[in-house]
């Protein structure tokens, strides 16, 4: 976590963190964030081969709203060979990622390392919007001993 440059000072001066010592800190989770985020599993099925399921925990939904007016700025002229809007799949693949890394960060602050029984839906809401959501079952795993 960043902090501003006040926030900074005023930590500096109750807790006695030098400068590097922080940056030290912030790379350091950074680095067990990107690693947790790397590991973490997400499948549609309610086990992971392999594995056992310790805890499982409440149900975590992440979504995006979006207006689709943003299709129309894309130029979706062109159909590829399947026809289907190389734009509109490169848009649509863009959202995923980010509700999928959304759902993740919410999920490994509770301590999971895994989702089971995953679903994800594109839905159009209104006449000009498109609501995509990525629901599951966080959990944490261990390799099946």
């Amino acid at each position: 976590m960043l902090i501003c440059g006040e926030c900074y000072k005023i930590k500096k001066k109750y807790h006695e963190v030098s400068e590097e010592e922080l940056r030290e800190k912030i790379l350091n989770i950074r680095e067990k964030m990107k690693k947790r985020f790397d590991e973490f599993i997400v499948v549609t099925v309610p086990k992971i081969e392999g594995k056992r399921i310790v805890k499982y925990y409440n149900m975590i939904v992440s979504e995006l709203v979006i207006g689709t007016g943003i299709f129309s700025e894309l130029g979706a002229s062109v159909i590829d060979l399947i026809g289907t809007t190389g734009a509109y799949s490169d848009k649509l693949k863009e959202i995923k990622n980010k509700v999928m890394d959304d759902l993740i960060h919410k999920v490994v602050k509770l301590g999971a390392n895994a989702i089971v029984g995953a679903d994800a839906e594109y839905m159009k809401i209104g006449g000009n919007m498109i609501l995509f959501s990525i629901s599951g079952t966080p959990v944490l795993i261990e390799d099946d001993n």
